[in-house]
């Protein structure tokens, strides 16, 4: 399951530790075996401040997961503090990923290609640092909604090309993005990204922008784009 957080990851859980049980009661030597997958980066979760493993905590913890898979040590710790109970933390194997997609490589596009990785919660600051973007550089931007959370129709209007495939992923040159596991794709396929917090506003994000004005005037130079 990719679930760890909600009733469904307990839901599952606790059908299998009743399962094991009944099987046990009746003579049986069989254990089912429930795979944990990590779906998503978990820096979302929390300020800067706050480590992993205080923003990732089950009020009720798993007892039956047997292989957990996940994207770094750190985030092992998390989900073995927060998500597993001590004893399935002290057993479980343990795996390390790195999810992979396939970019669209070829294009020939001399401007600087920027995407935003879209959330609804965080439409009104793409568009804000989209207009602010496009004053100052010449820019081919994409924006991609998320693909379990719809974005508003106003998103098709802004003036960027929308991504609507969901195994479409454009080459770019940077990301805007909030801590999305494409992030990590991406990065893993050597494209950087300039990462806000969820809840940021436009009101709030005079430092993050000028971090990405300086973040592309740097990749500009380095492609000696005019």
């Amino acid at each position: 399951m990719t679930e760890h957080f909600d009733r469904w990851a307990v839901l599952v859980d606790s059908s299998i530790a009743a399962s094991n049980r009944a099987d046990r009661m009746a003579g049986l030597n069989y254990s089912r075996k429930l795979l944990l997958i990590q779906h998503g980066a978990l820096g979302g979760l929390g300020s800067k401040e706050d480590s992993l493993k205080s923003t990732l905590c089950l009020p009720r913890k798993l007892h039956c997961v047997n292989h957990l898979y996940v994207y770094s040590l750190e985030e092992e710790n998390a989900f073995k503090t927060g998500v597993l109970t001590l004893g399935c933390s002290e057993r479980v194997k343990v795996t390390y990923f790195k999810p992979g997609i396939e970019i669209e490589r070829g294009f020939t596009d001399s401007k600087l290609r920027v995407l935003f990785v879209g959330h609804p919660l965080c439409e009104q600051l793409h568009e804000y640092l989209f207009r602010q973007l496009r004053e100052n550089f010449e820019l081919t931007a994409y924006y991609k909604p998320h693909p379990m959370a719809p974005m508003s129709m106003m998103m098709g209007q802004v003036g960027w090309t929308v991504i609507s495939g969901k195994v479409n992923f454009p080459d770019v040159d940077l990301l805007v993005s909030y801590p999305s596991t494409l992030v990590i794709e991406y990065e893993g396929a050597g494209v950087p990204a300039v990462v806000h917090s969820m809840n940021m506003l436009p009101a709030s994000s005079a430092d993050y922008l000028a971090l990405l004005l300086e973040t592309l005037a740097n990749i500009k130079a380095e492609r000696n784009i005019v």
